[in-house]
């Protein structure tokens, strides 16, 4: 309820007719009751943060580390371990390398609920509880791939040019391999041979993982130019050309 106040008879007098009337304070009313009423999306973030967390237990495989071990600094059993590697897929668990990450996900009363085994930033497999088995999800991602160009003057080597520009040992054995066929790098190149090359290289999260192929390259030799260019057929058959 809204009330006026009306000190005098003489005031009561002066205010308009519809003033008194109970609908003229229904706006208002209405006004109030919509600010204190939270907004649809305040109402689902507070549900979002009512909701418990999903808490994983990571352990890194060691030096010298099996499954049992590794369950066992988890709080689980060997029980466990063979449940789990029954699972589609289960016993590739067992072949693991140190530096894996392996996490676990448990429910309130104890009792595993998930195993998630990381290879690499690319893949992991995880292994959900299905009543009394696990079933198996391969999870994959895809590095964005970006194309970089670099031109090189050799000045002694391939290598040592290749080095000077910051290029990865596999990014030169493979220019080394595209033109190896028409170029001895042990005795051809001449100081002031110059290359010029556009290769991938695959990032994820914008953090590099790698080199990809070499997509064009040039090489200048004793005024010789030599060109190739990376082709995929039809079946799938990639080469230079």
């Amino acid at each position: 309820l809204i009330a006026l106040a009306v000190s005098t008879p003489q005031e009561a007098a002066n205010l308009p007719a519809d003033a008194l009337h109970p609908s003229a304070a229904a706006p208002l009313l209405d006004e109030a009751l919509a600010d204190l009423e939270p907004t649809r999306s305040e109402r689902a973030a507070e549900m979002v943060a009512l909701e418990p967390a999903v808490i994983w237990h990571d352990e890194t495989v060691r030096n010298g580390d099996n499954l049992s071990l590794i369950f066992a600094r988890a709080g689980f059993s060997d029980r466990d371990v063979y449940a789990v590697t029954q699972a589609d897929g289960g016993k590739a668990l067992r072949k693991i390398f140190p530096g894996e990450e392996i996490a676990f996900l448990a429910a309130d009363d104890g009792v595993l609920q998930a195993v998630k085994h990381t290879r690499s930033k690319l893949k992991a497999t995880v292994f959900k509880r299905h009543d009394n088995t696990f079933a198996t999800e391969i999870l994959e991602r895809t590095p964005e791939l970006q194309e970089r160009g670099v031109n090189l003057v050799i000045r002694s080597s391939l290598f040592n040019a290749g080095a000077d520009a910051g290029l990865s040992n596999r990014v030169i054995m493979d220019l080394a391999g595209i033109f190896g066929g028409v170029i001895d790098f042990a005795l051809d190149p001449r100081v002031g041979d110059t290359i010029e090359l556009v290769f991938e290289e695959a990032f994820l999260d914008d953090e590099k993982l790698g080199d990809g192929a070499i997509v064009a390259a040039a090489f200048t030799n004793r005024s010789e130019r030599f060109e190739a260019c990376r082709f995929t057929d039809s079946e799938g058959d990639t080469s230079y050309y």
